[in-house]
């Protein structure tokens, strides 16, 4: 592999490692807000799919600095659960 492949493969390992770790604590959250709040948690549920959309996109493309974007719109839909 070139630098500019291990580069991009390893950008999105990290991105999928940090899926993995945000995933458990992330549905437990939202089963938990859905029985009490299912509109609320339906919404923010679909704030954080998008956020880590984002963020996975910008860490593969653009590395650290492309996540910041995507971490605050997941970070603070999962405050809202």
């Amino acid at each position: 592999m070139t630098y500019e492949e291990w580069y991009r493969f390893n950008n999105a390992q990290r991105v999928h490692q940090n899926y993995v770790e945000f995933a458990p604590s992330c549905l437990v959250m939202l089963f938990a807000a859905g029985i009490y709040f299912p509109i609320s948690a339906a919404s923010l549920g679909l704030a954080l799919i998008i956020g880590r959309f984002i963020y996975s996109f910008g860490y593969s493309s653009g590395g650290p600095q492309g996540r910041f974007i995507g971490v605050l719109i997941g970070d603070l839909a999962l405050a809202g659960l």
